[in-house]
């Protein structure tokens, strides 16, 4: 049951486009990886292009309290926005709640990846 509910759950975040696609193998498309952290705070001025947000403790080199960028990689537009507002109502759900939640990024820039709830 566990095993239907991972492959279901990866399945959403595919088409939701919160798992990276198409990596070639031994990339796995981030530097860090934080797992049940918890949303501190939220910038969403430059929504909906981008969704900027903080969380507990460090991401990789970027320090507590600093601000994650999240910006889709969809090459269409739309698409793109469309992803980001889906972030968007999940890091507000999990804020919220305060539901952890597990993400991946790079250093540069401290650009999040791709991430999950929970």
């Amino acid at each position: 049951m566990i095993g239907f509910i991972r492959t279901c759950g990866a399945a959403a975040a595919l088409t939701l486009g919160l798992l990276p696609v198409g990596r070639a193998q031994g990339d796995p498309g981030y530097d860090w990886s934080v797992i049940g952290t918890k949303v501190t705070a939220m910038e969403v001025t430059y929504m909906p292009d981008r969704i900027l947000f903080a969380v507990e403790g460090n991401a990789g080199n970027c320090g507590s309290g600093t601000w994650l960028t999240y910006a889709g990689n969809q090459s269409d537009n739309a698409a793109r926005q469309a992803n980001v507002k889906a972030v968007y109502a999940a890091l507000i759900a999990a804020k919220t709640t305060g539901t952890p939640i597990r993400i991946y990024g790079i250093n540069s820039g401290c650009k999040v990846t791709f991430f999950y709830l929970g």
